[in-house]
């Protein structure tokens, strides 16, 4: 096939392909979890993400049809190949996708994308006549060096927009001078009452599948290198059995009873002696983390939000804190987009601290998903800091209109 709708299509398949893989930083994926394709399938119902994606592929339906009423091709026809072909381009994307760690591999996303094409036949059986004329004008008046350039051009903007906002999404932000504090901030203003009982941070995203289980009460072994592994079940000092860590001491003698784990008053915390720098760089190379505590907390109303488990400097300047606000969880990150403080990215979880059980809390981050939940909840808040985040903040979900530092 060597007309312009022909061409049209090849162009716009290569700009799909280019725009959803790049910037093609695939890597191989853990062997025990094999690559995540269409693992957010079965939990992604955002309907402004599903609308983007039709769009994407309608351009598909609109050239085939363009393409085949010229051979006289039935259009219920037309609709079947271009959902054939919709299908399988978006099979393929999504399958590398599952491979990349900014982009999240969904069945939705699957979906929206095969229907796209199918409505684009529609689309253009209904309208496509008139436009064809507009455009064989306009065509007319441009010279083919000027329809390759301009072509040429928006591939380039592009994939150059993609790669920014995805750039957006990575860890490479964090900073390496800041300590592990659990309890409070470095600052000493954010103070949580309560008890730790144990912590683990891992160099690996949790799958999704994986974090559903958890939720629903499941044993779950943690993906990664551990990087910061903590038992409170004895005396200071406390060390990091994965060895990456210096050692954690109380601020001051507590007051607080030993109850188990250790107690919180909100008068006396635990911090590292030195910055958690060997945590940031692996974190920053690996561009995902799992982390898991399990803790109770003394109030369940705390305000601040009082931090629990933070890597941070002072109430402004973080690489993640865990914290409660009200009797709800609160998980913030910092990445280019976030900024220094991880806000307005401010994930709650509703009612984790309505009461003052001991409560296993896992939160997992893949370079483009964060996903907290507690165990025995069936619950997962999940939010997708992708580039369409970037475009629409209001993605996040939940969302708590709050104005916390």
């Amino acid at each position: 096939m060597n007309t312009v709708s022909a061409r049209l299509l090849m162009i716009w398949l290569l700009c799909i392909v280019a725009g959803t893989l790049a910037p093609f930083n695939f890597v191989t994926p853990a062997v025990e979890h094999g690559p995540t394709m269409f693992q957010y399938g079965a939990f992604e119902r955002d309907p402004v993400h599903f609308v983007l994606n039709m769009f994407l592929f309608m351009p598909i339906g609109v050239l085939m049809h363009h393409e085949e009423r010229t051979r006289s091709t039935r259009w219920l026809r037309i609709v079947v190949l271009a959902g054939i072909v919709g299908f399988s381009i978006s099979a393929a994307v999504e399958y590398l996708q599952a491979f990349l760690p900014t982009r999240d591999s969904s069945l939705f996303d699957l979906l929206a994308n095969t229907a796209g094409a199918m409505i684009g036949v529609a689309a253009d059986r209904r309208w496509g006549a008139a436009v064809a004329t507009h455009f064989a004008r306009l065509r007319a008046a441009t010279s083919s060096a000027m329809l390759a350039g301009l072509i040429g051009g928006f591939l380039v903007v592009a994939l150059m927009i993609s790669g920014t906002l995805q750039a957006g999404t990575r860890l490479s932000n964090w900073n390496s001078a800041y300590p592990l504090v659990i309890g409070n901030e470095q600052t000493g203003d954010r103070p949580w009452r309560g008890r730790l009982f144990a912590l683990e941070i891992t160099d690996a995203a949790t799958p999704a599948a994986s974090v559903h289980q958890f939720s629903a009460g499941e044993s779950v072994v943690l993906p990664g290198t551990p990087i910061a592994s903590f038992a409170f079940d004895g005396g200071p000092p406390f060390k990091d059995a994965s060895g990456h860590l210096g050692d954690l001491e109380w601020t001051e003698p507590p007051q607080a009873p030993d109850r188990g784990g250790i107690s919180l008053d909100g008068r006396s915390w635990l911090r590292s002696g030195e910055p958690a720098s060997g945590l940031v760089r692996r974190l920053r190379k690996t561009n995902a983390f799992t982390l898991r505590v399990e803790c109770a907390t003394d109030d369940t109303n705390q305000d601040g939000p009082a931090r629990i488990v933070s890597n941070s400097l002072s109430p402004f300047l973080r690489n993640f804190t865990l914290g409660q606000q009200g009797s709800d969880l609160v998980f913030r990150l910092r990445t280019p987009d976030t900024g220094a403080n991880g806000y307005p990215l401010e994930i709650y979880v509703p009612g984790v601290f309505g009461d003052r059980e001991a409560h296993e809390i896992l939160v997992t981050y893949d370079g483009a998903t964060l996903l907290v939940t507690r165990a025995h909840s069936d619950h997962v808040s999940r939010t997708a800091l992708t580039s369409t985040w970037a475009v629409f903040p209001a993605e996040i979900v939940p969302v708590a209109v709050t104005c916390h530092v």
